[in-house]
């Protein structure tokens, strides 16, 4: 391989040593198409991969451990504060509802082909953060760059949208919010009302005219934001998941 364009950080964290092997021969596969390397790294229990405070891009996380249900796993991931890209690997197919909860990417089921893996893990890296994919905005410090990743929500304020960002930050810019989710081009964010668009992987319940947002936010939801929300929700759950 040569001409290397981009290196992606990886950890698989899998007890089942012929799911690994697949799992680095697909990866070395792929490197040698696309001439990104792949660093990876191995866990066969989860606290094996707690232990670690390397950072990943993307994490192979198994469903079923001998210490952890991956669910489980991946909220402790998340609530330290970890942001990588999670592509869950599964016996079961119907996991996309609980994997919302940990913001998992991908849903990778067993068995699956070379395509099948190249399919989802080719979707994942599109959404790692990337420079030329950033966004510039402006908070109390001066400018700043940002991965539509980051943000939970939008707000309008005047002529300026306001972003808020997962880690409670919250930038402003200068846009009315249907220009900025359409400039966002980001499949996982919806208008929900005159006033706010939302990150639907970070919906933790729609409850009546109101959503709740994971941080505990409140936000105001219309008849026809409902609509759009459950239409993009069902699209996201439904991307989630490859098999084959």
């Amino acid at each position: 391989m040569t001409n290397v364009k981009r290196v992606i950080k990886i950890a698989i964290c899998d007890c089942n040593e012929e799911i690994i092997d697949k799992l680095k021969s697909f990866l070395k596969i792929f490197m040698e198409e696309t001439a990104i390397l792949c660093n990876m790294r191995y866990y066969s229990t989860g606290e094996q991969l707690l232990q670690d405070k390397e950072d990943y891009d993307v994490l192979f996380l198994a469903l079923s451990l001998p210490d952890y249900d991956g669910i489980e796993l991946g909220s402790k991931l998340r609530h330290r504060g970890e942001k990588c890209r999670i592509i869950m690997n599964t016996d079961h197919e119907v996991i996309a509802i609980k994997a919302l909860e940990i913001e998992v990417s991908r849903v990778l089921v067993n068995p699956f082909s070379y395509d099948t893996f190249k399919e989802c893990f080719a979707a994942v890296i599109k959404r790692v953060p990337d420079k030329e994919r950033r966004i510039q905005v402006k908070d109390d410090s001066g400018y700043m760059y940002i991965d539509s990743s980051q943000i939970e929500y939008v707000s309008v304020y005047g002529n300026y949208v306001r972003i808020h960002l997962l880690d409670g930050k919250i930038c402003e810019l200068i846009s009315s919010l249907s220009r900025f989710i359409r400039e966002l081009n980001d499949s996982c964010f919806a208008k929900c009302h005159q006033s706010f668009g939302v990150n639907v992987a970070h919906i933790n319940k729609i409850a009546g005219t109101y959503l709740v947002m994971n941080s505990g936010a409140k936000l105001s939801v219309s008849r026809s934001g409902k609509k759009a929300i459950l239409n993009v929700m069902e699209k996201f759950c439904e991307s989630l998941v490859y098999k084959g």
